[in-house]
C-alpha cells in the first residue's frame, strides 16, 4: 500500500506557505514561475489566491492537504448546517 504525499498549506493572506514533496512542482505550475524558498519557515512563500490554487491542485492529484493559519478558517463556511437531500422528481414533472 502506498502512502499517498501531504502538502502542507498555512494560509496567511500575502505571506502564505506551501510544503511537502512536489509542492514547488504544483506552486510553479499555478504561477508559471519558481517559488521563493523560506529557509526560517522551510517552505514556498506564495500569495493566498495561489495557495488556494495549489490545494485544488493537490485535491486533484489526490494529496492528503493539511490547511492552518489565520486566515484558514475564514472559507470554512462552505458546509451547510442541515444536510441537504436531493430533491426527488413528482412522477407527473416526468410525463410530457
Amino acid at each position: 500500500m502506498t502512502r499517498r504525499p501531504t502538502i502542507y498549506v498555512t494560509v496567511d493572506g500575502y505571506d502564505s506557505l506551501v510544503s511537502g514533496p512536489g509542492s514547488r512542482d504544483m506552486v510553479e505550475g499555478v504561477t508559471g514561475r519558481p517559488p521563493t524558498w523560506s529557509r526560517y519557515r522551510r517552505g514556498w512563500v506564495v500569495q493566498e489566491h495561489t495557495a488556494r490554487r495549489v490545494i485544488a491542485l493537490a485535491e486533484s492529484y489526490r494529496c492528503d492537504i493539511v490547511i492552518s493559519g489565520s486566515r484558514a478558517q475564514v472559507s470554512r463556511d462552505w458546509t451547510p448546517d442541515t444536510p441537504v437531500s436531493p430533491a426527488v422528481p413528482e412522477p407527473e414533472s416526468l410525463l410530457w
